[in-house]
This record gives C-alpha cells, sequence and structure tokens, in this order.
C-alpha cells in the first residue's frame, strides 16, 4: 500500500543531526512502496572494502567488551552453533523479562519497541510515522539504594564520544521510559547520563545528555511530522563536507551542479542556505539578482553566519557567472 508509514530508528534520527539534513531523512524514512512516486533516487549502501573493514572491526570491538570485558556480567540471547556474538538479540518477551528481573547485569541487544505513550507524549501519529524495533548495545540495570536504574550504553570503536553517540542513546532512554511505564516494570531510566564505551577503553566514558535534550525533543515534538509531511522535493537540503557520508551524496552533487544551486558557493552553512531560501533564493543567479538590491546586506545581517559577508556573496555570485576568479580583497 502507498499508505505504508514512514520508518524511523534512534540511529537514522542520529544520522539525521550529522548530516543537519532534512532531505537525507525524508529521502531514507520513506518506505518502499511509494519511494518511486515520491521522486527517491536509488541507492546503494557503501559495501566498498574499507567500509567492510571498519564494520568488521566494530563488530570485533564491541565481541571483546561482551565476552571479556564484561565476561559473566552479561546476559545474551542464545544462538545456534556458530552464531556470532553480534548475530544474538532478545525479541521482545525476553527483554520484557530481563527488565522485570536482571539486576547488576547488562543486557546485550535488548528488543526496543516504542509503546503508544512515546508516540503520545511526543505527538507522533504511529499511523504516518513508525519508529522500528532497535536493539541497544547494552543496558546496564543496577540497584542504587532500594532503586532499580537503567542506563544505556553504545559500543564504539572510536576513540572520541561525539554528540550523535548522545542522540542515539538519549533516543533508546526515552523509549526505555515509555516501556518500563506501560509494563509496569519497576525502576527508573537515566535520561541524564547514558554511557558510551570507546575503542581500547577498560570501562564506559559517562555522556551527559542535558546538551543534546532540547534539540531531540524539538525534532520530536515539531520537526519530525513537518518532514515527513511535505512532499520529498521540498524539504531543505545542502551539500557540505559531511554528505560524504551520505547514501544520496551523488543524487544531491549532481542536482547541485545541473541546477546551479546555492550549495555550490563555498562557506555556505546549511542555517545560512534556509535563510536564503525563504527569500526565494535557490539558484547562484537568484543570489546574483537579490544582492543588487539596496536592502541586501541589512537582511543579511539577520542571520549570523552571513551577517557581513555580502561582499564575499557578490564575488562569489560573479565568479561563477564569469567562470573565472574574481579578487575581493581581504582583512587581517
Amino acid at each position: 500500500s502507498i499508505d505504508q508509514p514512514f520508518r524511523i530508528s534512534p540511529s537514522r534520527i542520529a544520522r539525521y543531526f550529522f548530516h543537519d539534513c532534512e532531505r537525507f531523512l525524508r529521502f531514507s524514512a520513506t518506505p518502499p512502496t511509494r519511494r518511486k512516486a515520491d521522486g527517491i533516487p536509488e541507492h546503494k549502501p557503501d559495501t566498498s572494502p574499507v567500509m567492510e573493514a571498519i564494520r568488521e572491526a566494530g563488530y570485533g570491538w564491541e565481541e571483546q567488551v561482551v565476552e571479556q570485558l564484561l565476561k559473566g556480567k552479561v546476559l545474551m540471547a542464545s544462538g545456534k552453533p556458530g552464531t556470532s556474538v553480534r548475530e544474538r538479540r532478545f525479541d521482545r518477551n525476553a527483554t520484557l523479562h530481563y527488565l522485570r528481573t536482571a539486576n547488576s547485569s547488562f543486557i546485550y541487544q535488548g528488543l526496543l519497541r516504542a509503546p503508544e505513550g512515546f508516540y503520545r507524549r511526543f505527538g507522533i501519529d504511529p499511523s504516518r510515522i513508525n519508529f522500528s524495533d532497535n536493539h541497544p548495545d547494552l543496558i546496564a540495570v543496577e540497584t542504587v539504594g532500594k532503586q532499580r536504574r537503567f542506563r544505556v550504553i553504545d559500543i564504539k570503536r572510536g576513540d572520541t564520544a561525539k554528540a550523535i553517540h548522545r542522540i542515539q542513546i538519549l533516543l533508546y532512554a526515552l523509549e526505555l521510559e515509555e516501556i518500563l511505564a506501560t509494563e509496569h516494570i519497576e525502576g527508573v531510566v537515566d535520561v541524564v547520563k547514558g554511557g558510551v564505551w570507546l575503542g581500547r577503553a577498560a570501562a564506559p566514558l559517562d555522556l551527559d545528555l542535558d546538551p543534546v535534550r532540547p534539540h531531540v525533543i524539538r525534532f520530536l515534538r515539531e520537526d519530525l511530522s513537518r518532514i515527513c509531511s511535505g512532499t520529498a522535493d521540498k524539504v531543505a537540503w545542502h551539500l557540505h563536507f559531511r554528505c560524504e557520508w551520505c547514501d544520496y551524496f551523488d543524487y544531491c552533487r549532481n542536482e547541485t551542479r545541473s541546477a546551479n544551486n546555492i550549495s555550490r558557493l563555498a562557506g555556505l552553512t546549511g542555517f545560512g542556505k534556509r535563510f536564503l531560501s525563504k527569500q526565494g533564493i535557490t539558484t547562484v543567479h537568484d543570489l546574483s539578482q537579490w544582492l543588487t538590491q539596496p536592502t541586501a546586506d541589512e537582511v543579511l545581517a539577520r542571520c549570523a553566519s552571513l551577517a557581513g559577508r555580502g561582499h564575499l556573496l557578490r564575488g562569489q555570485t560573479t565568479a561563477f557567472a564569469q567562470e573565472m576568479p574574481v579578487l575581493h580583497g581581504a582583512g587581517s
């Protein structure tokens, strides 16, 4: 059916924030049955030897944490002989059982399924937008005083914690919080601090989730439904260096060139592009014409990343129009 809901997940939302791109979310969340009708381009995930090596190294570190560093403390689903650690995932019933009974242990790849309360809490229509089942790496269960406490921990082979780790962990924690309430499971979820177990670390690193909380809450309550309501060709997008990690990079790069889109301008931010789009500017030529207005610099001053850049933008648009370098001077 063409009415299948959009598919969303904590990892997809984290990538949306990483790319700062509504188009990525709209394209990747669109169900297969309506991709052609919505004009979503075909894409192939990166299966190059380099990416495969990166994935395998990540799986290897995950297994090392679970089988060696946490030996004897991990609750893990049983598998058929020869089943690798990363393929062992609890189903929903087993996950709920261990959420009720576990203590001083770690649940590995339990299944989280967003309950109705989660959708109600953030004003999301589950018939239009559906959160996929997901499996956080670890849910730590401990007793603090007389209270059972749950903390989500992500295993990452990298050596630094990133904002996208905090976003993904917070989303897991918010889902888990609603699951406990729905299923009347005793305990509280730590939604203030999560954990990330970085490569070669002996223990997980505490992650403060407060810095990303307002952005994630606003996204769930306002942006998610708006992005999935509009047509695919109307959502905001911008081509910049992080796009090289996106499956749709070639599509957007080709459009930037063929349409003379303002993404061609070096130094333009996604926020700056959205600001210019509200002025009716989508192409380099549009911008060149708009910059001739006497009030242009005054309008640019309302956007932090564009304020005071009128002189530079005029030089850039002239360079594209003439297809040759233009001197714009320099200051120090």
